[in-house]
């Protein structure tokens, strides 16, 4: 019985009016659930801005820790400036953007899985979990554990994410399904994705990792916390974990084929090398597309779900707990403003520097150096190049000194920093986030430091003893901002409490020991462009892995192809650790074979360090940006390589004795 009707349902889900009936359906569903879900985010969104109340009765809002004097009246601009922070901050809690972008992702899928004939297959795997889901919530409700709250994300998480990446891939077979040499070895390459045991355990491993995650956030954990640890965990994890299978099967989707002399057949058919070469990384670009998909609509779905629970302070989202007087609490503010938006960040300005005295400086200095190196018998083409590479350094050594301390403040002294360039974010509606650190002496962990915090614009002040070697923020209205788009902050090596220095030098660590941050997109759309920058990388990863396995054996290709993946990935710390490499003895004495690693290093890095400085995952759990500039740049780096290493696939592989390497 049952057999008889599942034939007659398969039979049915292939018929063209089934596919436009459940596709209609699903589309009416959808219009619906979002037509109700709007009219009902409107009304609680027109609420919470009645909170607010008249515009002229608005409450001024000072930068955190920086009060205004309380014998003077806020002005009517800096009134202005926190009600349209505010107002932006309700709208986008209850903004749709996300509801409505999870609804066209599940509906999608939906879709999808009718017309490839796999709908059947997905409502019965959702039948089956929620049946396992009433199992548990029984046995939950009779013996009062805790079941129902642990399994619930599993059961669901799996269900959603196995249907997803099954129907991805009918989709992309579809979409391969063109007669010609370079479709039908991408399409071989999926296949034979599914058809090996340990690709399908990398697989698996992924989506119940994903799905079980959710398990491993506290609830008593501020929300914030809560959705970057998801973030960082659910977006790293994910990548290392296709990529680590992109590489590995990059590798032997090609070596395999040359070990077992299957390689044969094709090579004895009309396909070029070229044809080949560009197959398999097709099929492979297929394959993350689809992992990286599937992973990518449940990580933004589950970012979603949870930043709709309750936040620290809050009895429902978005709704401050008790007869609170504040418009939101400080954990949602946090979220909304530095985890969830797309933050750009900004550097003071350089300090002004005399071009004249700077090149006189940069002479004198080159010419001392030049008389106490320089050798007898030195021809005119050797003093030249000589005095060449003195200036390069004595230019370089002397803009770092001005730079350095520049960002020294002397006991009792203050030093005024400027940030241009910000008229946008002064029209706009976010806060601006003020980000400092101190170093003093020895700098200990339980030492503080007095200093006060000057804002000319608004006339705050804020001063306070600070910890150091930590970095401190501050929040600050757009009206910090005066009409020429500068940000003025001093910062004075006193305590003005008490008129009181420490007697020490006050050092900002680094060139990023002061920066400035305000939103300027979304964390819809900065998430979608860091996903696309994921796939980039791993098609890049994909053409190492196929380049290598062209010439040398699985075992080899793995470990050339895995030392380009950990190179790429490091690279801005190797960078870094080549810095403080020490290539000279105490005695004065050149290390060479530290200068060898030393150079070795340098040149890894500065290679892969594009690759590296997209940072997407970095970037997503802290907010930051991937600017349209910084994009194009890499995507363009990234491409360009995968071309180079595409020809010298082609051009080796071209000239393989096939035969002969398959051979013992």
């Amino acid at each position: 019985m049952i057999s008889r009707w599942w034939s007659k349902l398969s039979v049915w889900q292939t018929l063209p009016a089934f596919k436009i009936g459940a596709t209609i359906a699903v589309a009416l569903a959808a219009a619906f659930f979002l037509l109700t879900y709007s009219v009902a985010n409107a009304k609680a969104r027109s609420q919470a801005l009645s909170a607010l109340g008249p515009a002229e009765a608005a409450p001024a809002q000072p930068a955190e820790g920086a009060d205004a004097k309380a014998d003077q009246p806020r002005p009517v601009e800096v009134i202005d400036a926190s009600r349209r922070v505010f107002e932006n901050l309700v709208r986008s809690q209850y903004s749709i953007a996300g509801v409505a972008i999870g609804t066209l992702v599940v509906s999608s899928f939906a879709v999808g899985a009718i017309w490839l004939n796999v709908g059947l297959g997905a409502v019965t795997l959702g039948l089956c979990c929620a049946l396992a889901l009433g199992l548990v919530k029984l046995v939950d409700v009779s013996f009062g554990t805790h079941w129902f709250r642990t399994a619930a994300p599993i059961f669901i998480g799996l269900a959603a994410l196995t249907a997803s990446f099954v129907a991805v891939l009918r989709l992309l077979h579809m979409v391969l399904s063109a007669g010609n040499p370079v479709t039908g070895i991408a399409r071989n390459v999926l296949t034979e994705a599914v058809r090996m045991r340990v690709w399908l355990i990398f697989i698996l491993f992924l989506i119940f990792g994903l799905a079980a995650l959710p398990l491993t956030l506290e609830d008593d954990q501020p929300l914030r916390y809560r959705v970057q640890s998801f973030l960082q965990f659910a977006t790293g994890g994910a990548f290392w974990v296709i990529a680590l299978l992109v590489v590995v099967f990059s590798v032997a989707t090609v070596a395999f084929e040359q070990r077992s002399k299957v390689i044969w057949q094709t090579a004895t058919k009309p396909v070029a090398a070229w044809q080949y070469v560009l197959g398999k990384w097709l099929g492979l670009a297929a394959l993350s597309f689809a992992l990286l998909s599937v992973t990518a609509s449940g990580i933004f779905l589950f970012t979603e779900y949870l930043r709709r629970q309750p936040a620290i302070g809050e009895k429902a989202a978005f709704t401050v707990e008790g007869a609170a007087e504040e418009l939101i609490t400080e954990d949602r503010f946090l979220l909304e403003t530095r985890v969830l938006t797309a933050r750009e960040t900004k550097l003071p300005d350089l300090p002004q520097i005399n071009p004249e005295g700077l090149e006189g400086e940069i002479r004198q200095r080159v010419e001392a150096e030049f008389q106490r190196v320089k050798t007898f018998g030195t021809t005119p083409e050797e003093e030249r190049d000589l005095r060449l590479k003195l200036e390069t350094d004595v230019r370089r050594g002397l803009l770092k000194s001005v730079l350095d301390s520049y960002r020294v403040i002397g006991p009792g002294e203050a030093r005024e920093f400027v940030f241009s360039g910000l008229q946008k974010a002064r029209d706009g509606d976010h806060p601006l986030i003020l980000e400092y650190s101190f170093e003093a002496g020895s700098s200990m962990p339980d030492q503080t430091h007095g200093v006060t915090v000057f804002f000319p614009n608004t006339r705050a002040v804020k001063a306070d003893r600070v910890p150091l070697k930590q970095t401190l923020t501050l929040q600050l209205l757009p009206d910090a901002i005066d009409g020429n788009g500068d940000l003025r902050v001093q910062f004075a090596n006193l305590d003005m409490r008490n008129q009181q220095t420490d007697g020490l030098p006050l050092v900002i660590p680094s060139e990023n020991g002061l920066r400035l941050s305000y939103s300027t997109s979304s964390f819809t759309a900065n998430f979608f462009r860091l996903m696309f920058v994921l796939w980039i990388k791993l098609l890049f990863l994909a053409m190492v892995g196929v380049v290598c396995a062209t010439f040398l054996s699985f075992s080899v290709a793995l470990l050339v192809a895995m030392t380009v993946f950990w190179a790429a990935e490091s690279a801005r710390f190797l960078l870094k650790a080549v810095e403080n490499f020490e290539t000279q003895s105490i005695e004065g004495k050149t290390l060479w074979f530290n200068v060898a690693i030393a150079n070795v290093g340098n040149i890894v890095g500065r290679i892969f360090s594009t690759y590296a400085d997209l940072k997407p995952t970095t970037r997503l759990v802290e907010g930051q940006i991937l600017a349209w500039g910084s994009l194009v740049n890499g995507v363009f780096v990234l491409t360009l390589w995968t071309l180079v290493l595409f020809g010298v696939g082609v051009l080796i592989f071209r000239r393989r004795e096939l035969a002969t390497y398959s051979g013992h």
